[in-house]
């Protein structure tokens, strides 16, 4: 990947103003990285099976889905937006397969998550949200062959979206 998305991938400005739930009541500003949990959702948790579910290990999301259980056990969330994570990432998710396969795994939970725990009309409405996106990425990936930082985005888009089906 290009230095841009290198710096992009590496650094990410998060902002205190997204709202924790997207709204189909999935996580998207939640990681076990910024969020304290006390032990006894903790416990409680772990008192239902493991606290991350191991069918995420190879693909990530296991700590939204965690989220997800949490909630619906009734746990609340305040994440530490401005905390400061050291994560050095391996140099492998830097080029470009490793962006296709980290997003595409990205999708994948994305599109596990979505058929765990939005029903009825909000699973309606992220079927045909994901879906505009894949076809939108697609139809715009030949204007993105001028810039590489754009063509990698429109990659990255294209993979996630396609992970989730």
């Amino acid at each position: 990947a290009s230095s841009g998305m290198r710096a992009q991938l590496a650094q990410r400005a998060i902002t205190d103003d997204l709202p924790i739930w997207d709204r189909y009541g999935l996580p998207q500003r939640l990681a076990t990285h910024n969020v304290l949990v006390s032990r006894a959702v903790l416990e409680r948790m772990s008192a239902e099976g493991p606290v991350f579910d191991p069918r995420f290990a190879l693909m990530g999301g296991g700590d939204a889905d965690f989220f997800c259980r949490a909630k619906l056990a009734g746990a609340t969330f305040a994440r530490a937006e401005r905390s400061f994570i050291n994560y050095r990432l391996p140099s492998e998710r830097l080029t470009m397969s490793g962006l296709v396969r980290r997003r595409f795994k990205k999708g994948v939970a994305q599109g596990i998550l979505a058929r765990r725990y939005v029903t009825g009309r909000k699973r309606r409405r992220w079927l045909i949200k994901s879906s505009s996106r894949l076809l939108g990425a697609v139809l715009v990936l030949p204007l993105r062959l001028v810039s590489r930082d754009r063509l990698v985005q429109e990659v990255a888009k294209i993979t996630v979206a396609s992970g989730a089906f």
